[in-house]
Order: C-alpha cells, then structure tokens, then sequence
C-alpha cells in the first residue's frame, strides 16, 4: 500500500517481483471469479499505478540490476525478513553507499530490533499484537477481524508518511543524507486503537 499511494502522489513506482510473481496475484477474490495473475482484486488495487520487474534477488545479474535501480531511487521499500536484503549485499549499509541519499523502509511484523523480531505475522496476529482486536466482538468469542487488513493498511500509511516526511527532512536540511526507517506492523496497528 505505501508504494501505491506514493504512485498515486506522482511518484514513479517500480514494484520488485520475485520469479512467478508477488503472492497478491494469487489471492481471492479475482475479477469475474477467475483466478490468474492480472485478476486478483487484492493485487490490482494495491499495484495501481506502477511498474512491475521480476528479478531473483540471489542472482548475480538480476541482484546488479535491482542495485541500479536503487541507485537511482529516493525511496526503497522492503517486507521480508530484517536480515534478508542485508544478507543478498542489498541492504540499506550496502545501498547506502551507492546512494547517499536513499530513504530505506523495512516493514516487518515486530520491528529489526528486540525479542520478537524473528516472528512471523498475519494481518490477524498483528492486529491482534497491536491492540486492535480488542475493539471488536465479545470477549466469550473467537477473534474479530475487521476488513481491509488493519494490520497492513495501517503499516502501509506509515510507511507512506515516514517516507514523505524523510524526504522532506532530506531536502530542507538534511544536507541531501538518506535514513533507515524501521516500521513495525505491530506499532503502526497499534496507532488505529
């Protein structure tokens, strides 16, 4: 959702596709109930208005390529694991030196620091994490989740207005230097409460 409101804001998004696609092309519900890569609803609308390229980041030349692209680009943001980029040679250290000015954000479920930063996360458990669930259903019952996956929706709009307000830091007085922003979906979450 970040990249999608920073392309809806002007910005020129390339969306990084592993071989075989984001796993938003195969999620349901799809467009007159056919799956298939350009159907899923969940992936047209957070994809609107960018480019896509696959490109295996373990290998060497698709790994130079996705270096390129950083090179060139004011923001980048990564969602898997804390350590996954940095072990390919392409996290924000490695990029940075590249690009100085490189605003880097890392979306995982708990955060690059602390105990829980190897957990994995759903949009239910980190909704859940974040405080959110208790605002909905009766507390004899099992977890509510409400609609529009809380969890990732409220990371991406952090995401998005982190990003912004870097960049704007970057050029008023940041003497052009880029930052590492690290984004918690547990956190974010915990703003919608």
């Amino acid at each position: 959702l970040a990249g999608r409101l920073l392309a809806d804001l002007g910005a020129d998004v390339t969306l990084v596709e592993p071989p075989g696609g984001v796993h938003t092309r195969q999620l349901a519900p799809f467009v007159d109930d056919e799956a298939g890569p350009e159907r899923s609803y969940q992936h047209l609308y957070v994809n609107a208005n960018k480019r896509s390229v696959v490109l295996d980041l373990d290998a060497v030349e698709d790994a130079a390529r996705f270096r390129a692209l950083a090179r060139g680009a004011d923001v980048l943001i990564e969602t898997g694991h804390p350590d996954a980029m940095a072990q390919r040679g392409l996290g924000y250290d490695d990029l940075r030196a590249e690009n100085p000015g490189l605003v880097y954000l890392s979306i995982s479920p708990y955060g690059r620091r602390g105990p829980r930063r190897d957990w994995r996360a759903t949009d239910l458990t980190a909704s859940a994490a974040g405080g959110l669930l208790q605002l909905m259903g009766e507390p004899e019952d099992p977890p509510t989740h409400g609609p529009a996956s809380p969890a990732y929706t409220m990371s991406g709009l952090t995401a998005a207005t982190g990003a912004l307000v870097a960049l704007h830091g970057r050029e008023h007085g940041g003497a052009g230097s880029g930052v590492h922003i690290d984004i918690s979906m547990q956190e974010a979450t915990s703003f919608a409460v």
